[in-house]
């Protein structure tokens, strides 16, 4: 007698687990770490043309250029 009752009670709360189809279930967490992976991707390419800038420019503009130098010995 208990056991239809306590099925009837249980199906609301079961029953969506089921309604699901399995062509349309998205994952979050593995978006989540997709998108953090595809940021982390951007931040390292834009690090490295900041760091590459900031070698040219130090490496251009360093004060022991021999041109630079006064010739007067």
């Amino acid at each position: 007698m208990l056991g239809p009752l306590i099925m009837a009670s249980l199906i609301p709360i079961i029953a969506p687990a089921f309604a699901q189809e399995a062509g349309d279930f998205v994952n979050r967490r593995i978006e989540i770490w997709a998108l953090f992976y595809k940021f982390m991707v951007a931040a390292f390419v834009v690090g490295a043309a900041v760091q590459g800038t900031m070698v040219y420019i130090s490496y251009k503009f360093r004060e022991g250029k021999v041109k630079a130098r006064e010739v007067t010995r």
